[in-house]
């Protein structure tokens, strides 16, 4: 259990940082030439919503597993899934391989702690 619960941790801070640098720099995951307006405000939008959701899915299998911490997950799971089609619908493989990997870790994990 240790080892998935380390694992759950690490994919969700790797989220957390990816949605961090997105939301200082968004050319850097958009690839944008110059990002406008627009492109700023969801980056930040999406970093609002990523990384409290991220830290709690880093923190609470940790702190107080249970039921509540399995819909946190699953939450999680889910976000990284729509994370990783968006990755697959623009050709970014990377951005479909770690969503898909995170979100298979984050659905496991709330198998784990229910």
């Amino acid at each position: 259990m240790i080892p998935l619960l380390f694992l759950n941790a690490v994919t969700a801070v790797v989220g957390v940082v990816f949605a961090a640098v997105a939301a200082v720099h968004p050319a850097s995951l958009s690839y944008s030439q110059s990002p406008d307006r627009g492109e700023r405000f969801y980056a930040l939008l999406h970093a609002a919503k990523a990384i409290p959701l991220g830290l709690l899915a880093a923190s609470l299998p940790l702190a107080l597993p249970g039921q509540a911490t399995m819909f946190c997950l699953l939450a999680a799971a889910l976000s990284q899934a729509v994370d990783a089609a968006i990755g697959w619908s623009r050709g970014s493989w990377g951005m479909t391989a770690v969503g898909a990997a995170s979100a298979v870790v984050h659905g496991v994990t709330a198998a784990a702690v229910a």
